[in-house]
């Protein structure tokens, strides 16, 4: 317990009011971080700023979902929308600009952010090197042990194809990154990686986050670390087949039958915190329609009641 918590309790209970006042201000400037969650963690990853369905709507989804840690970005409009839906615990990813001192702040002010990471697939569309982000990471972690966080930095997201800037498939991308010294506990405590598939086992095969290739997967370079998948999922057309006129719920339904594969099989994996399926609504952009636990229009998908079936 804190030092103003402690004060705020030393109050007497026949000045109610002044403690409840009290109290208040000691969690806005003091908070208290909540208890860890036990066992895995699964949350999903919001549809794409700016959001098609509000924040606040989809996080009460996650409620009724039951995924009680969902990966969300680093700002306070969605930070304080979680906070509102009662979420306990989430993990976030803050821009590709923002400074080590600025995490610091966000990992102060939210305490409920058990992994905070710079970046999204940064080896991805955003085309950094490898030795851009093993120095990003390095400061990064730098300024979070230094501030009693270490062990929440999480490593910018491995997207699952070649990297822009340098052609490196993801195995190789991490092979980079661990020999400029970017491994476990130098910087980051925790490994986040991205993957789409209808099955989990067979796609790892190619991109060996758990699976090894020649001796070597991501995982065993980086020192075997805690790792999440903060985005997997199956879209409609692309990863499992089409709704057809024939077959008209075969995509719906192999997209379900994925998404309970992909629960299953980090569920077996015991570095793994869990995941954050990628996504909830999904909105009309073509880029995004396929992947939602509700399709464009609104409607849970039987993938909704497979996750939430999965993860209980």
């Amino acid at each position: 317990m804190t030092d103003l918590h402690t004060l705020a309790n030393a109050i007497s209970d026949q000045s109610p009011a002044i403690k409840t006042f009290a109290l208040a201000v000691a969690d806005k400037l003091e908070p208290v971080t909540p208890p860890a969650p036990s066992g895995k963690l699964w949350g999903i990853s919001p549809s794409n700023d700016p959001y098609t369905v509000a924040i606040s709507t989809q996080m009460t989804d996650f409620v009724l979902l039951n995924a009680s840690c969902p990966r969300i970005p680093g700002d306070d409009a969605t930070a304080t929308a979680a906070r509102a839906a009662n979420v306990k615990h989430w993990f976030a990813w803050l821009g590709k600009s923002t400074t080590p001192a600025q995490a610091v702040a966000y990992a102060q002010k939210y305490p409920e952010a058990i992994g905070v990471g710079v970046g999204n697939e940064l080896n991805l569309g955003a085309g950094w090197t490898t030795k851009q982000v093993a120095a990003m990471q390095a400061n990064l972690y730098a300024a979070m042990d230094a501030a009693g966080f270490a062990n929440r930095v999480l490593l910018s997201s491995v997207g699952n194809s070649k990297s822009e800037a340098e052609g490196l498939l993801p195995l190789d991308w991490c092979k980079a990154l661990a020999s400029l010294g970017c491994v476990k506990g130098k910087g980051f405590a925790i490994a986040d990686y991205h993957m789409y598939a209808a099955n989990p086992q067979n796609y790892d095969n190619w991109m060996h986050v758990w699976t090894p290739f020649n001796g070597a997967s991501c995982q065993s370079v980086f020192g075997n670390p805690p790792f999440i998948i903060s985005e997997f999922g199956a879209k409609i057309g692309k990863d499992v087949p089409a709704n057809t006129a024939d077959h008209p719920t075969q995509g719906d339904d192999a997209q379900a039958a994925a998404v309970t594969a992909w629960v299953a099989k980090l569920k077996s994996l015991p570095d793994c915190m869990g995941g954050a399926l990628f996504q909830d609504y999904e909105g009309t952009d073509a880029r995004w329609t396929g992947y939602g636990l509700h399709d464009s229009s609104g409607n849970r998908r039987p993938s909704w009641q497979a996750y939430k079936s999965a993860i209980a």
